[in-house]
Parts: structure tokens; C-alpha cells; sequence
């Protein structure tokens, strides 16, 4: 189908879960949202879950934020290794142009996972002396909200990522340093 510009629309049956992976930058400083975050998510996801014994293709809708920024080079670097190591057949990595993440399915299930926690009150544990412990613990309990709740007949799977993660993509920092001081050497 072709939209009233034109475009074409290539129409597929959606299937499988949505994934919710909270983690907290705010008050741990040392976990930053960058693509590294998020393709380990996906890799722990599509592990976890025998996805790609089934699959050879997975299509990653993003928001284009800075953590998925299409012209970073060490993102689209991380996405190429994931497409290799995984051996998919394509990976298909689409964003909505600013003004129309309003449909995106991501941001809208946003809206559902709030009303979910009215009211709710999240108590950090005291016990632990540590601001991570406290809050991979609060995790905890925010995901018990969401987990196996139903949003447009999609199951929806929330886990934790803790503070202590075993990443495959490690030292995001550190790539896209080296990547930007290699785009600009003279040809």
C-alpha cells in the first residue's frame, strides 16, 4: 500500500511480547541509557526467550533519542555486530520523525504502564547502604506492577536490569570516542 505521498507501506503481522527493561540512570549515575544499555536488553531478550531459533528477522522501532541516535556511528556499529553475531537475515531499525512518536507503540504503551501505578507507592529498602541495592530492589517491586499485564492482546514481560549486569556490549564511551576520532582523519 503507498500512503497520499506516495510512500510505500510494507504491512506485516506483529507477534511476540512487548519488553520493558526499566533501569535507574537517574539515581545511579553510572548507568547511562546508550545503544550498549539497550542491546544488551535485547540480547538478554532474545536469549532468553529462544526468539531467533524462529526468527531471522527482528525490526526495532526506536524514538531517535540520543541513546538511538541513527547517525551515531558506535550505534550503528553495536547494531551491525548484534545483526552478525545473531545472524539475522535483515535488521530492520526504524524511527518516527520528530513530532510523531505519538505513534509509536512504545510511547503509547507508556501511557497504560502509568495508569497501572496509581497510587502505588514504592519503598526503598533501608536495610541495604548502597543507592543501587536500594533501587535494583524498587525495581523489583515496580516490575511486579507490569509483568504478564495485557496492553492491545500483547503480553507484556518486565524484569529489572540490575546495577550489576553482565553486558556483552561493554564500553559504549570508550567506541564512540575512538569511532569519532577515526571519522576525522583525512582520507
Amino acid at each position: 500500500t503507498t500512503d497520499k505521498r506516495n510512500f510505500d507501506h510494507v504491512i506485516w503481522n506483529r507477534t511476540g511480547q512487548l519488553f520493558i527493561r526499566p533501569f535507574g540512570s537517574e539515581i545511579d549515575r553510572s548507568i547511562k541509557a546508550t545503544s550498549e544499555v539497550h542491546i544488551n536488553n535485547i540480547q538478554q531478550i532474545t536469549s532468553e526467550n529462544n526468539m531467533l531459533f524462529h526468527k531471522s528477522v527482528i525490526t526495532m522501532i526506536s524514538d531517535n533519542g540520543s541513546d538511538w541516535n541513527t547517525d551515531c556511528t558506535a550505534n550503528i556499529y553495536k547494531l551491525g555486530r548484534f545483526w552478525e553475531e545473531q545472524r539475522l537475515n535483515p535488521l530492520i531499525w526504524v524511527s518516527y520523525v520528530p513530532g510523531h512518536s505519538r505513534f509509536n507503540p512504545i510511547e503509547r504503551m507508556f501511557l497504560r504502564l502509568t495508569d497501572l501505578l496509581q497510587g502505588v507507592i514504592i519503598d526503598l529498602d533501608t536495610s541495604f547502604k548502597d543507592t543501587s541495592q536500594k533501587l535494583d530492589m524498587a525495581l523489583i517491586d515496580l516490575c511486579k506492577y507490569w509483568n504478564n499485564k495485557i496492553y492491545c492482546n500483547y503480553k507484556i514481560n518486565s524484569r529489572p536490569m540490575f546495577s550489576v549486569n553482565a553486558n556483552i556490549f561493554e564500553g559504549h564511551e570508550e567506541l564512540k570516542n575512538l569511532l569519532m576520532n577515526k571519522s576525522q582523519v583525512p582520507i
